[in-house]
């Protein structure tokens, strides 16, 4: 799968669709973004005041409300990743910009979080043995996401089996998908235009990936995995 080939069928799906796709995936990341920075800024602005033990100490319900703040954005990301993928799925399969799509996780919402959670915990343990693993868990289970939308009726420990399943002699492919992006990544830094206009266009090339995974395996996608 060539990963040039993904970036040009992005850019020509999103040709004249830039700003509703734009609009809808930047709102879909800083959302969540904004309420782990409230999270962080209220933790700081307690800690530099009184220090951290005596904020702890003399004022336990705003301690207690930091770490509330930051455990809800954690799952925000997840219900806001499982929209943000709904919308493109259905922008690449059929070019619809269904901004109800960047929701959908809240219909969903038991499982996406509870997939979310499962998925970082995996990745993080098979960090703990090095950072190579680390990053083959973090492509292995890449699919989940996506596995889930479209099979809303499986566990998300299914969808985790059904990614490893789906990725297996393709997380190179994924991985260099990803690095040819470094440089776009590097210059977007430069400027928050270029980190709005580069969001979409990852997200788009990351979905026909998938998308053409399961086209490629369309007979038995998952194997014995469900």
């Amino acid at each position: 799968m060539s990963s040039k080939r993904l970036k040009t069928t992005a850019l020509f799906q999103l040709n004249n669709n830039w700003y509703e796709v734009i609009a809808a995936i930047t709102a879909v990341t800083l959302i969540p973004a904004a309420v782990s920075a409230a999270a962080v800024f209220l933790s700081n602005i307690l800690s530099v005041i009184y220090g951290m033990f005596d904020a702890v100490i003399l004022f336990p319900p705003f301690f207690i409300a930091t770490i509330a703040l930051g455990a809800v954005s954690y799952l925000i990301y997840g219900i806001a990743e499982y929209g943000k993928y709904t919308y493109t799925l259905g922008f690449v399969r059929s070019g619809v910009k269904d901004l109800s799509a960047l929701v959908s996780g809240f219909k969903n919402l038991q499982k996406c979080i509870l997939l979310y959670i499962i998925k970082y915990i995996f990745i993080f343990l098979w960090s703990l043995l090095f950072i190579i693993p680390g990053i083959v868990a973090m492509y292995r289970y890449s699919a989940a996401t996506f596995i889930l939308i479209e099979n809303p009726e499986m566990s998300p420990t299914e969808a985790l089996r059904a990614s490893s399943e789906l990725m297996k002699g393709r997380k190179g492919e994924r991985f260099v998908l990803d690095l040819s992006f470094l440089g776009w990544t590097i210059l977007s830094t430069l400027s928050v235009y270029g980190f709005i206009l580069l969001n979409p266009y990852y997200e788009t090339a990351v979905t026909d990936f998938y998308v053409e995974l399961m086209d490629d395996r369309s007979a038995d996608p998952y194997g014995a995995a469900v």
